[in-house]
């Protein structure tokens, strides 16, 4: 007890498993109508400065008393404050009281902490107790208690694992951090010789934990935990399952505004809207996106088959429910990479399938670029898909500011994670090469674009076999040769460009992508690899780019064979005096994603001595110089 002058005698207990305390008070009021009284009470604690009763003399306010009745708000000033922690007091307290309604309870604790954020003591409107910045606990049963199971369990202490029955926090935890002396003091004067503490029910060590974790998690089923850690929905009073909120109602809540938009094209449409009533989490939604909510529309490059531009979304992403607004609470202003692509009036159903792969994974594995959602130029009525805004492509980030040596491992763990989480879900990139590689944050690295690496109205029955799309030096010989693409070809384009990473000198720079250069490569043609680099990073690069596929690993085995790597010294630490130069590259060579028609390539094969490999270009000059040689011998040429 505190804030009585004469009070002649205060005692109290401290029962730590039924949060409560009790006091004992005994003094002379020189206020009331008799000398003395006494009284005892049990309060239970709810939160740390409730438990606190105070008797408190007029002269210890000083304020200039105001009333208004439509905000019900008053002001004034408490010279000592309240009790706080340690039995201290805090000096010259301004409060303002607000008065809590019942309609505050569909808002959720962001939305009441803003909207109480003034006010340092809260009312209840109807019972006049002091609350919390959540709910009056007292009136939040009684408006609850028609239903058969309303909600008492908010949540479960990650401090003692008990259940946590007020939204202000786990009663018992607050408890020992005001009485944190005496607690210590008690404890170790009872274990302070023991070097475990062990449950008596299953042996394991709990330290200072209140309540054994191992028995509590044993002894707890699934849906109580979910009860416990989330709570139940305010609306349909659903036990909530995830961070993600209730599913039944945010399905409910995106299908209410189903015809409100439209894409113009029923198979995007049926897409968005799968995807929104079957998410699990924010991040899995995707939304159509006007184009007018975009702002600050700029040109950054041009594909083969799609412009880029970054922009600002006005509105952002979608990260929870508002109750207060009725309406989704968004990250704000936000900026994205529109892709435009070209031609897609007509989308083809492949391209809606790629699209489908896309949103499967894209916003749920570390390495691959997050994609938010799909918009349309009006202009042209071409589709733009929208993703997050990188920094640059990895081209970008090589030419210009590379590149210590911690910076490659970064780059190479990523697009290996990223690609192993592309495989491991049955998807095919189809158009690997560092272009579709974006950076951020210095050594942040997602893989982007997997296939979209044609025309999007071009459909796979359209396509003849010759018919080739993609950046050549990227590409293994079996599709250039026309067959199909596989996760053994991603793998092929997996070791170019880690090794481009080391070598920082893109693949062929020095010669036309043409078809010699395919021949080349089908001839076992491969990048020069660094001679300075470790063997064992040497002899993954060979494998991946192996001529026969068979032979290649998988991506799952090139990313576990890096992890391994990062435990050997300097795997990828060596002096990197090219860096500082400039890379003259040819200006035959293109590496942008196209049209690549070739035919009676040869067989693919390995060539072991690189060192040695006579380019097909060099052969077919001899060949021309020796046929016009001999041509010109046959004009000189007796004729019996």
């Amino acid at each position: 007890m505190a804030g009585h002058e004469n009070s002649s005698s205060i005692s109290w207990t401290f029962c730590k498993y039924k949060s409560s305390i009790s006091f004992s008070c005994i003094f002379d009021d020189k206020c009331s109508t008799s000398n003395k009284f006494s009284f005892s009470f049990t309060l239970t604690f709810r939160n740390k400065r409730s438990f606190s009763f105070t008797w408190i003399f007029h002269n210890k306010f000083s304020f200039s008393f105001s009333c208004t009745l439509a905000n019900k708000r008053w002001s004034f000033l408490w010279t000592n404050g309240w009790i706080y922690d340690n039995l201290c007091e805090e000096n010259d307290q301004l409060y303002e009281v607000s008065f809590f309604k019942t309609v505050d309870y569909d808002l959720d604790k962001y939305e009441r902490s803003t909207k109480y954020k003034n006010a340092k003591l809260i009312l209840c409107e109807k019972c006049y107790q002091k609350i919390n910045s959540i709910s009056c606990f007292e009136c939040y049963d009684k408006v609850y208690s028609h239903k058969k199971e309303y909600p008492t369990m908010i949540g479960a202490c990650g401090g003692c694992f008990g259940i946590i029955r007020n939204y202000d926090g786990c009663s018992f935890c607050k408890l020992k951090h005001i009485f944190n002396n005496l607690f210590n003091y008690l404890w170790n004067r009872k274990f302070k010789n023991c070097d475990f503490i062990l449950c008596l029910e299953c042996d394991q060590n709990i330290d200072r934990l209140v309540i054994c974790f191992n028995c509590y998690n044993k002894l707890t089923n699934d849906k109580e935990k979910n009860l416990m850690k989330f709570g139940r929905c305010k609306e349909c009073y659903q036990v909530i399952t995830g961070s993600y909120g209730c599913l039944s109602c945010n399905q409910k809540r995106f299908q209410r505004k189903f015809d409100k938009w439209s894409s113009g094209n029923t198979e995007i449409d049926e897409l968005i809207r799968y995807k929104q009533v079957s998410a699990r989490d924010f991040s899995d939604v995707l939304e159509w996106i006007p184009l007018s909510r975009f702002t600050n529309i700029k040109y950054i490059a041009e594909g083969g088959f799609a412009k880029v531009y970054s922009a600002t979304w006005i509105d952002g992403y979608i990260i929870n429910w508002n109750q207060e607004y009725n309406n989704w609470k968004r990250s704000g202003t936000y900026r994205v990479a529109l892709k435009v692509l070209k031609n897609s009036r007509d989308l083809s159903l492949d391209f809606l399938n790629e699209i489908k792969n896309l949103a499967k994974i894209s916003n749920n594995y570390e390495g691959i670029i997050k994609f938010h959602g799909i918009t349309q130029v009006p202009d042209t009525s071409n589709y733009a898909l929208v993703f997050k805004l990188e920094d640059y492509d990895l081209r970008y980030c090589l030419n210009q500011y590379f590149s210590p040596c911690s910076n490659k491992k970064e780059y190479t763990e990523k697009i290996c994670l990223g690609l192993f989480n592309i495989h491991k879900h049955g998807l095919i990139h189809k158009d690997l090469h560092i272009g579709n590689v974006l950076c951020s944050n210095g050594s942040s690295a997602r893989i982007s674009d997997f296939g979209f690496c044609k025309p999007a109205n071009e459909a796979s029955s359209h396509t003849n076999n010759t018919n080739t799309y993609g950046v050549m030096p990227y590409m293994a010989p079996e599709i250039l040769r026309g067959k199909e693409y596989t996760q053994a070809s991603d793998v092929y384009s997996l070791g170019i460009i880690i090794n481009e990473i080391v070598s920082i000198i893109p693949p062929f720079c020095d010669r036309p992508h043409d078809y010699y250069l395919a021949i080349d490569i089908c001839c076992g043609l491969r990048p020069k690899i660094r001679e300075d680099i470790p063997g064992k990073l040497k002899e993954l690069i060979r494998k991946c780019w192996d001529a026969d596929p068979k032979n290649r690993p998988t991506s799952e085995m090139v990313f576990n064979t890096l992890e391994k790597m990062k435990s050997t010294a300097l795997c990828f630490d060596f002096n990197d005096p090219i860096t500082t130069k400039k890379v003259d590259t040819h200006p035959q060579a293109i590496y942008t994603s196209r049209l690549l028609n070739f035919k009676n390539l040869p067989e693919p094969v390995n060539c072991l001595n690189q060192e040695g490999f006579i380019s097909s270009r060099y052969i077919m000059q001899i060949q021309t110089e020796v046929k016009n040689y001999y041509s010109d011998c046959l004009d000189c040429a007796i004729i019996n």
